[in-house]
């Protein structure tokens, strides 16, 4: 009698290879955009600091606009 690849041993395998697989995939995907998350927030956070800084640096010293003439 010939035994086929999907009895119900090999099946289940495979079913548990095929969701393992899916969940990798999911996981992967999940972790990039959180950790894309945080590296937007972060770099906002920065052009924010950098800008306040520039700000203060300009209100300090109103003469600084004068020397690019």
């Amino acid at each position: 009698m010939k035994r086929h690849f999907f009895d119900f041993g090999d099946q289940q395998w495979a079913i548990i290879g095929a969701l393992t697989v899916l969940a990798m995939v999911l996981a992967a995907n999940v972790g990039y955009f959180i950790v894309r998350d945080i590296v937007k927030k972060s770099d906002t956070r920065h052009e924010q600091v950098s800008r306040q800084i520039d700000q203060e640096e300009q209100n300090n010293n109103p003469d600084m606009n004068d020397r690019s003439r």
